[in-house]
């Protein structure tokens, strides 16, 4: 009996082992930005309008936020009266979000250029008058970001209609209003799923640095680079950093109780598929191939247009053969790390021995809801002045660990909504048969995780592959990733080599999800 339960509270020392191993990571960065708060001194006087630029910069992820998750959504509640094609339609409509959104800017860009798409369908006129616009680069921007964004909500809203129970909207139909039903049912119900896809597509938005760079718009990303960059004020950056920080973090502790709420959901839930007529069926197919010819072929087109020869491509997949390995490598590690001490975090949030509760569980979640940068630059700060660390920036350990430390809550929480399936008294009886912690996870748990660990997988490592802003960071000198490589043809090469080798990063990465999918259907037919 003393033998069981001490192979049982193994648990507690693999979750410990986890933590300390997980407060070592983000020890040299949080102490960066710590020392960097107690100075309170910067270089440059532009840090000095933090806030005008920062409610710019609110109000412009507010607006992508709003829009991608509404059409999000919208494409969401037509897949679900589609029938058979309904898989194909979800495979391509997510298809943008595995891209990088640098590529999806270009492409935005490269629609409205004389030439472009923009230009056949609206007339050169009207289409010159467009780019005169002041407010057009910041239009183009959103379009931009909501095209790489809208497949998060539209994930979010495909799992909560898939299990929402069409026998409560026929009972809402039959008892009440219309308005009451919509305000007593529908709304309690969807209102977390719809608020946690819009704080995710926020958090990404205000973090993301590639698509205002190239379209030329300031917001609180752009101008940290540039303290960066042109003044080497690292603590500018940071100090400049504080406040969209503040509001993310404040985002996410109000985002945890819709969480928990939706789990609990999506815990007593059944799948069920809603219903339509013929006609309403003609107008989903209509407006899903609508969706997929602006939002997917528009812009790839675009920038198979551009190549001037197919020669050039074979010409940039032999340059780019070592980057794209070097991304491959990278992102394989970040995310088999992100996985392994997702796992654990995971696991212990699931069963309820993290030690601190929630308050450790927002501790974990902070490196994603930081803003990139912030997290670069303070490991930068912090590791420059710790010569014990200095050798792992020519390792390129630096960038691994703080993709790791970044992506890991990906991991965490996705795994944990796994196990929180999983009874525990189903693993408690395969740890008497087993008389061992770990092989019961090896040999019950993780089989039963096998759709869990490859969605979360797929994700992080396409996160991962297709970093650009910690690359740019804290890639060691003379190792370029393929993000990094595109990013420098971007500012210096001509149109034709940015259009090849942004396509030969598409062809990774369809194949990449594609591979992913095919797990996904394997899985989920042997857990079937």
């Amino acid at each position: 009996m003393a033998q069981g339960i001490k192979a049982w509270d193994a648990r507690h020392r693999w979750v410990g082992f986890t933590v300390l191993l997980y407060l070592f990571l983000l020890l040299p960065p949080a102490w960066a930005l710590f020392d960097a708060i107690i100075s309170g001194s910067t270089q440059h006087q532009r840090v000095d309008d933090a806030l005008s630029l920062y409610i710019t910069t609110f109000l412009h992820c507010t607006l992508i936020a709003t829009v991608a998750t509404g059409l999000g959504w919208s494409l969401a509640l037509c897949l679900q009266k589609t029938g058979n094609a309904k898989t194909l339609y979800l495979f391509l409509l997510i298809m943008p979000f595995f891209l990088p959104s640098y590529v999806l800017g270009l492409a935005w860009q490269y629609l409205f250029q004389p030439g472009g798409l923009a230009q056949s369908l609206f007339g050169m006129e009207l289409s010159g008058h467009l780019r005169q616009w002041r407010g057009f680069n910041s239009t183009l921007a959103v379009s931009a970001s909501v095209n790489w964004l809208y497949p998060i909500p539209l994930a979010g809203a495909y799992v909560a209609l898939r299990a929402w129970n069409i026998r409560s909207h026929e009972a809402a139909r039959l008892y009440l209003a219309p308005r009451d039903a919509f305000f007593k049912i529908h709304l309690p119900y969807f209102a977390p799923f719809l608020a946690i896809t819009w704080i995710l597509v926020f958090l990404l938005a205000q973090s993301n640095f590639s698509i205002p760079d190239l379209l030329q718009v300031r917001v609180y990303a752009t101008e940290t680079f540039a303290l960066i960059a042109a003044h080497h004020d690292y603590r500018g950056a940071i100090l400049f950093s504080l406040l969209p920080a503040g509001i993310a973090i404040g985002l996410y502790i109000a985002g945890l109780p819709l969480l928990r709420r939706s789990i609990t959901v999506l815990s007593f839930s059944t799948r069920t598929s809603l219903q339509a007529s013929p006609a309403f069926s003609i107008a989903n197919h209509s407006f899903l191939i609508l969706a997929v010819i602006v939002l997917v072929t528009s812009p790839i087109g675009q920038i198979i247009s551009q190549i001037e020869s197919w020669q050039q491509i074979a010409t940039v997949v032999t340059t780019a053969t070592r980057d794209t390995l070097n991304s491959i490598i990278m992102a394989s590690m970040v995310t088999a790390s992100s996985l392994s001490l997702g796992y654990f975090l995971g696991y212990s949030y699931a069963r309820s021995i993290a030690p601190g509760g929630q308050w450790a569980r927002i501790l974990v979640m902070l490196p994603f809801v930081l803003p990139a940068a912030l997290l670069g630059v303070a490991t930068i700060q912090s590791w420059n002045n710790l010569p014990i660390l200095n050798w792992a920036y020519g390792f390129g350990l630096a960038l691994i660990m703080v993709l790791a430390l970044r992506l890991m809550p990906i991991a965490t929480e996705v795994i944990g909504m796994g196990i929180r399936q999983i009874p525990q008294k189903s693993e408690e009886a395969a740890f008497v048969h087993s008389h061992s912690w770990y092989k019961s996870q090896t040999k019950f748990m993780l089989p039963q995780l096998r759709t869990t660990l490859i969605a979360a997988g797929l994700v992080i490592f396409c996160l991962a592959f297709n970093d650009l802003t910690t690359a740019i960071l804290l890639a060691p000198p003379g190792v370029d990733t393929l993000p990094t490589r595109i990013f420098s043809y971007i500012h210096y090469g001509p149109d034709s080599l940015i259009a090849a080798i942004c396509l030969w990063q598409i062809t990774v990465l369809a194949a990449t999800t594609l591979i992913g999918f095919m797990l996904l259907n394997w899985a989920a037919k042997n857990d079937a």
